[in-house]
């Protein structure tokens, strides 16, 4: 890690315990801990994976300015969904047709029509998907477990989160796991890690530069989670930023999107 990233990740890491001290009612260093040291860890694991050039390779990122005009498009539409769902949220007295509606009906929709924005904007912006990449073999699939896995040992060892999963809780587990990828992990590494850092590319920023950026907007993406805790909310997306950072470090030393994608719907499915 270079010392941008490094001061980075400390400033960011700070923010988010800024943001627990005020939030918590009850142990605020043990729920920080908790959340922030798999974290540190992943990041240092995946730091010390060697490209075979020992250094940053640039090349493999795809390069095109016109990725941040499908980019801007998918964030717009992201922030406005997201001002639309929280609005929904607070509805109160709702019948169970608005139920339905509002839970299930809607998010399907929302998730078909970003897919079609993704797709459309792509076309018309001659991007092709193909110029993204992502192959994943063995060594990734093993690494992504073992990030997976620190995460479990750390929340059990912090949070007292059961790491023992039954037969039953593996199936609803697995679809939870295939929705995430389908919404939105796919989508979300697509628009950050993909058309962000190949936009921020093709206006030669360096990789790592683009990475911190794409951080700081993918937790930016998150902030209406934390409305409800007022202006302090908005240190909240500083933890989104860290996985978002974390997320992007993976997609440069794997030079693949893919191991990315399953690591972030494990993440938010286990």
């Amino acid at each position: 890690m270079k010392k941008k990233e490094v001061i980075f990740t400390i400033i960011i890491s700070i923010l988010y315990f800024i943001f627990i001290l005020n939030r918590e009612g009850e142990q605020p260093i043990i729920n920080y801990l908790g959340h922030i040291i798999y974290i540190w860890i992943d990041i240092i694991l995946i730091s010390l994976i060697r490209n075979d050039t020992e250094k940053y390779d640039e090349d493999f990122i795809y390069s095109n300015k016109k990725a941040i005009i499908a980019f801007a498009i998918l964030y717009i539409y992201l922030i406005l969904t997201n001002i639309l769902s929280n609005n929904k949220s607070q509805v109160n007295n709702i019948s169970l047709y608005e139920t339905k509606i509002s839970y299930i009906i809607y998010p399907i929709i929302m998730i078909g029509v970003v897919y079609g924005i993704l797709l459309i904007s792509m076309k018309m912006l001659k991007i092709d998907i193909k110029n993204f990449k992502f192959k994943i073999g063995i060594k990734e699939l093993l690494l992504v477990i073992l990030l997976i896995a620190i995460k479990k040992v750390i929340e059990f060892s912090f949070l007292g989160i059961d790491m023992l999963i039954n037969g039953r809780e593996v199936f609803y587990i697995f679809i939870n796991f295939v929705i995430n990828l389908i919404s939105p992990a796919f989508i979300e590494e697509m628009i950050f890690r993909g058309l962000l850092m190949s936009g921020l590319k093709g206006f030669n920023f360096k990789i790592e530069n683009a990475n911190i950026i794409q951080a700081v907007l993918f937790g930016s993406i998150h902030y209406f989670y934390y409305t409800q805790y007022g202006i302090i909310g908005i240190l909240g997306i500083s933890f989104q930023a860290i996985v978002g950072y974390m997320l992007g470090k993976l997609y440069i030393k794997t030079k693949s999107l893919t191991p990315c994608i399953v690591l972030h719907a494990l993440i938010n499915t286990i």
